[in-house]
């Protein structure tokens, strides 16, 4: 926080404080279930047991922004003309 307090509050546009831990976890467990529920089973769960966690989260988060690059050029066809 000493660290944070130096920084002009002018220069941050925006800040976002994290109560995750101080030292990085040596596993991080898998869950059976979602926080909302949903289940983790089938192949999202075999996937996930194969790659760990960071490398299923890279991998779904390339995948979300490929939907969203087609939905933005969707949006966009034809305007050129």
């Amino acid at each position: 926080m000493t660290d944070l307090r130096r920084v002009d509050p002018a220069a941050l546009g925006y800040l976002q404080l994290c109560d995750g831990p101080r030292e990085v976890p040596a596993a991080i467990p898998i869950p059976s279930r979602m926080p909302r529920g949903q289940p983790v089973d089938g192949k999202n769960r075999r996937l996930l047991d194969a790659l760990g966690p960071l490398a299923f989260l890279r991998r779904a988060r390339t995948a979300a922004q490929r939907v969203l690059d087609e939905a933005a050029n969707a949006g966009t066809a034809g305007r050129d003309r």
